[in-house]
């Protein structure tokens, strides 16, 4: 315990400038452990200054004495001016004369929206556009690449002992042409995606490039699936294009899901995409993208206006992917995370609409300004969905209920008519409530008796009320002689694969946490081995559905979620070996963390002798 404490730091003491920069904990070892994770260069400051504590009684006088002060107002236009390239020669004694452009404001009339001044946005921290951010007056817009690029033209990254090669401290306070109150932000922001473009530019490296088109054409896909709008192939890669964190996000998840991919690993380690080398691109480069993101976002949260970008909200969504999809990343940036997305969330729930009334907007005619809100509101309607699915996967996994408010979803708990992606998401939050029902706030014997109770006749209800089209398009039972460990099972649609395997996720939950099981005595052993024989089949099921629909890795995902907790009470060695190959077929085709599964599942076998139920 001693040994324990003595490696821990205080807050703010004896950190290393490279932990410090990316908000991870550090160590008292030379070189630190995250610098060794990160193979960074692990420098350490000498004695912080001190400032000398003196008394206000002198400043109080004056102002008593001279009581005129500066009162604030809002009637004038905010400009941000970026001040780091000047500032930085300054203190380095190169000199410079500090002065910039800035444009005169008058007031603005109380009832309309407030007009941002043409800023030129794009930021060197998405690094690969080294342009500074320029305010000017007027039609006169310039960017000017800045004097010490982070990353050059062939991606080699530049050393620097102030900043990462994705530092975003040199973004303005407010992304101003993104923030204006009420329906107008929806409005402005969507204003903007038909402006000039900012990246990519004449300094963007092919390293980003082709971490973009990975996004596309390989990532991106899988964030859509039971979306028939595509809002992270098409609207998330335009939208990224004007914003730097949002762009920061995809290079990390694209990159850590890239590098990790064997095909697209040499024998030398190299990472080769589409017969381009990227000697540059390795897994420290996701987590730096990653903590350029976040320190961002942890930037921003504590203004109630940037948390009602929906951009942010979209980074914030690829953020938590990375976590999932990078099980061994830790450090306190991570810690804090969870908090922001959970603020992104719930502060921009209320600003979207249904998705009916979105769609009835989509499709009628002109360009009013109802149609423009919606479209920009079904973008965010989607992120929530996909918000959604992460924590359930996250929640069973970890089994620990939700942090997202359920509360969200409440619309979805319904059994009127509507689509069949809608029936689907309908599933998705009932296999929510019922991880809340199992590892949520506990409750009282007789409160989580007649919850069990309503989930239960929830999942009655589904049987009776399901879409015709939920019902399996083909059936064949499982075959071992001839290879067929699992009944493959045909559907539609992807989104009739999605909601019966969510289905069959909640009731292997409220079969484990059913409160009528007997716990001791006679009845409780037939009872366990009922329990544990309706268990097996449902995972057989979930089995057969996700190997029967090998293209949707998210089927494969809810395979490994069963598989991960229940594989253990299966005995035959057929079935094993199918499970096993399951899931390493995920863990090297689609890069989901699954080789602790497989460890975890062969050591219980073997120490299986026979008495499992």
């Amino acid at each position: 315990m001693a040994g324990t404490q003595n490696r821990k730091t205080r807050r703010g003491k004896n950190v290393c400038l490279s932990c410090r920069e990316r908000h991870l904990g550090c160590d008292t070892d030379t070189p630190c452990l995250q610098c060794r994770r990160l193979h960074s260069r692990c420098v350490r400051e000498g004695n912080s200054l001190k400032f000398r504590h003196n008394s206000s009684k002198k400043y109080d006088a004056a102002v008593k004495k001279n009581p005129v002060q500066l009162r604030e107002t809002t009637r004038t236009a905010i400009i941000f001016v970026d001040e780091t390239g000047q500032l930085e020669k300054s203190h380095a004694g190169a000199g410079v004369d500090v002065s910039f452009n800035v444009s005169d404001n008058s007031d603005q009339n109380d009832i309309e929206p407030p007009q941002p001044p043409p800023i030129e946005r794009h930021d060197p921290t998405a690094a690969d556009s080294q342009e500074a951010i320029t305010a000017t007056s007027g039609s006169d817009r310039r960017t000017q690449p800045v004097d010490t690029p982070w990353l050059d033209v062939e991606g080699n990254l530049q050393s620097s002992r102030t900043r990462t090669p994705h530092d975003t401290r040199d973004l303005p306070p407010d992304p101003a042409p993104y923030h204006f109150p009420g329906a107008i932000v929806g409005l402005q922001d969507l204003n903007r995606l038909e402006g000039q473009s900012f990246w990519p530019s004449e300094y963007t490296t092919l390293q980003c490039m082709c971490l973009l088109r990975y996004f596309v054409l390989d990532l991106a896909p899988n964030f859509d699936i039971c979306d028939y709008a595509r809002p992270f192939t098409l609207a998330v890669v335009q939208r990224a294009r004007r914003c730097p964190p949002l762009l920061n996000a995809i290079f990390a998840a694209a990159a850590r899901r890239l590098v990790s991919t064997p095909k697209y690993t040499r024998s030398d380690g190299v990472i080769e995409y589409e017969s381009i080398e990227l000697p540059h691109l390795t897994t420290s480069s996701s987590v730096e993208y990653f903590n350029a993101c976040i320190q961002h976002l942890i930037k921003v949260s504590n203004h109630p206006e940037h948390m009602q970008d929906e951009n942010l909200l979209a980074a914030a969504v690829l953020l938590r992917y990375f976590e999932l999809l990078d099980a061994s990343f830790a450090g306190d940036a991570t810690e804090g995370f969870l908090h922001i997305f959970q603020t992104l969330i719930t502060s921009q729930f209320n600003m979207a609409v249904t998705p009916s009334t979105q769609h009835d907007d989509l499709i009628a005619s002109g360009t009013s300004q109802p149609a423009v809100t919606s479209r920009v509101n079904l973008f965010r309607h989607s992120v929530f969905r996909m918000a959604l699915r992460l924590e359930v996967t996250s929640a069973f996994s970890t089994q620990r209920g939700l942090v997202l408010p359920l509360e969200l979803w409440s619309s979805l708990r319904t059994f009127e008519p509507a689509d069949d992606t809608e029936w689907t998401y309908r599933l998705i939050v009932f296999c929510a409530d019922v991880l809340d029902f199992c590892y949520g706030d506990g409750t009282s014997t007789s409160s989580r008796r007649e919850r069990w109770q309503e989930l239960k006749d929830f999942e009655r209800m589904w049987e009776s009320y399901k879409p015709a089209s939920f019902v399996p398009l083909y059936r064949q039972d499982p075959d071992e002689q001839n290879g067929l460990c699992f009944p493959k099972i045909w559907y539609l649609s992807e989104c009739h694969v999605m909601g019966i395997l969510y289905v069959d996720l909640a009731r292997i939950l409220l079969t484990a946490y059913d409160p009528t099981t007997p716990r001791l005595g006679s009845a409780s052993i037939s009872a366990s081995r009922q329990v544990a024989a309706t268990i097996r089949d449902i995972v057989r099921r979930i089995c057969g559905t996700a190997e029967s629909n090998k293209h949707l890795p998210s089927a494969l995902i809810v395979a490994h979620l069963a598989i991960e907790m229940c594989g253990q009470y299966f005995t035959d060695h057929i079935e094993r070996d199918g499970m096993i190959q399951l899931v390493r077929d995920l863990g090297s085709k689609h890069v989901w963390p699954t080789a602790r599964t497989v460890t975890d599942l062969q050591k219980a076998w073997s120490q299986d002798n026979g008495s499992r139920l």
